[in-house]
């Protein structure tokens, strides 16, 4: 599957900073779990 747009990358990163849980926001993007828990790592790594 192909990189996320920048677009949809900006909502699942709102969504994480407002607390949503990591499968409601898979749902609600149409993308998988695993790729939101990844971005959820980054952002607390990184704070971005």
């Amino acid at each position: 599957m192909g990189r996320l747009s920048i677009g949809k990358r900006n909502r699942i990163h709102s969504l994480i900073q407002e607390g949503f849980p990591s499968r409601f926001i898979a749902s609600r993007e149409k993308v998988a779990q695993s790729t939101i828990i990844r971005i959820k790592q980054k952002v607390e790594a990184t704070g971005s």
